[in-house]
């Protein structure tokens, strides 16, 4: 069991060393689990971090080496604090390759169904990654229960026939008189609920 020091992390009012921690931790993580995806620019993270909306609860840890110098593991559960799904909670658990199986992710666990527990959160829904098997098993070990199971493709632009892309165009081009695009930058309007 490694006993790391783990540090609390404001995801929404970090310092600059913690951003800059998070984002390396998070696209060495992002390199296994996409390894044809570019990196997140540091930029780009910190401010969707720091744009979680109001009604958004996170609660997130950090689990840095044993020099403090980068982030080893991360965890976080988070709340929607609205009037649906009260008890739910959704977690969050990553631990780069060399520490695993080392007991950290237990050790994040324990913080975050502390925390849920305090919120009097019942569920907690998380996902694991096909590319990350120790994820999975991690979760057997806990008796998890497996909700929904989903796979990413792939498509290499260059591998692409030129000819059908124009080809799907001009097949949805003939069906799309049964639709009309529209844009609201707010709640759906009432009027076109049924619709949509």
């Amino acid at each position: 069991m490694i006993n790391y020091r783990i540090q609390l992390f404001n995801v929404k009012n970090a310092s600059d060393i913690e951003y800059r921690a998070v984002n390396t931790f998070a696209n060495l993580m992002r390199a296994e689990q996409l390894a044809n995806d570019p990196p997140i620019p540091l930029e780009e993270q910190t401010q969707s971090f720091k744009n979680i909306p109001d009604f958004v609860d996170v609660h997130a840890w950090g689990m840095w080496n044993a020099d403090e110098s980068a982030l080893v593991a991360t965890g976080s559960v988070a709340f929607l604090r609205m009037e649906e799904n009260k008890h739910v909670g959704e977690l969050k658990i990553e631990v780069l390759p060399p520490y695993r199986r080392r007991g950290i992710a237990r050790q994040l666990l324990a913080l975050a169904t502390e925390t849920a527990r305090c919120e009097q959160r019942t569920l907690l829904i998380t996902d694991t990654n096909e590319c990350i098997p120790a994820g999975e098993a991690f979760m057997n070990r806990l008796g998890a229960q497996r909700g929904l199971e989903n796979h990413t493709n792939q498509l290499d632009l260059a591998d692409l026939p030129r000819g059908l892309v124009k080809k799907w165009l001009e097949h949805a081009y003939e069906h799309a008189t049964a639709f009309e695009i529209g844009l609201w930058d707010q709640a759906y309007p009432q009027e076109f609920i049924d619709d949509i």
